[in-house]
């Protein structure tokens, strides 16, 4: 069985069990070294969650979203989708589901609905984070960003402890979740510092046509306009 094959199983497997460990009286906390081990894996079999999922996978999730709506999704569908936005698909005519109101509108309608009743799965949620960190500047987007910041909070509490490698690091750019998503990267890069944006590039690598490019590059004009104007007065 390929290594990222097996990588999926275990995180399925270790999100079931963590369900069933989070919630009655007999409630413990989650399996924090099988997390951990987890990633280690991830990090050594595949440079994250692009590989787990693959794509034919996603082809056939968006296949079934089309032919039978949010409702005839599997689990393992949800999953492949929650990574696949912002591919672009052959079935969707090149364009990406985040593209596409008439599809994507209500899949994202049952993952927020998911959000208010604290019922989101983590491996989820990480996989629309992943692909809203890829996605194309489109409608779908900025519902997506507005899905993701208003249920970060449930994700977060949703773990015992320190939370896993890669939930940190949405913490830790939680920002990008905000309406000024580029701010303290612009302000960062003017005081002429980087850790914050190259801790991003690291861990994140937004691709050639994610919004956050073109977002950064406007944001850095207005912020280099404001200190000229300044330097003038």
């Amino acid at each position: 069985m390929p290594a990222v094959t097996v990588i999926e199983h275990i995180a399925r497997l270790l999100e079931r069990h963590q369900a069933e460990l989070t919630v009655g009286k007999l409630a413990v906390p989650p399996p924090q070294r099988l997390e951990e081990a987890v990633d280690r894996v991830r990090r050594r079999f595949g440079s994250g969650p692009s590989v787990v999922v693959r794509r034919d996978r996603v082809r056939e999730a968006i296949q079934r979203l089309r032919r039978e709506g949010v409702a005839g999704l599997r689990r393992c569908d949800r999953f492949a989708l929650a990574y696949g936005l912002a591919q672009p698909a052959t079935e969707l005519d090149g364009r990406t589901l985040l593209e596409d109101e008439h599809v994507c509108g209500p899949l994202l309608e049952a993952w927020s609905a998911e959000a208010r009743s604290s019922r989101m799965r983590p491996l989820h949620w990480r996989g629309l984070f992943h692909s809203y960190m890829q996605a194309p500047d489109a409608d779908g987007t900025e519902k997506l960003r507005a899905l993701l910041r208003t249920s970060m909070p449930q994700i977060i509490a949703h773990y015992w402890g320190r939370p896993p490698p890669w939930l940190e690091v949405a913490e830790r750019h939680q920002a990008l979740l905000e309406r000024n998503p580029c701010g303290p990267y612009v302000e960062e890069l003017a005081a002429g510092r980087r850790d914050r944006f190259d801790d991003l590039c690291s861990e994140l690598r937004p691709q050639d046509a994610s919004w956050f490019w073109s977002e950064l590059v406007f944001a850095l004009l207005a912020r280099l306009s404001h200190m000229g104007a300044v330097a003038i007065e």
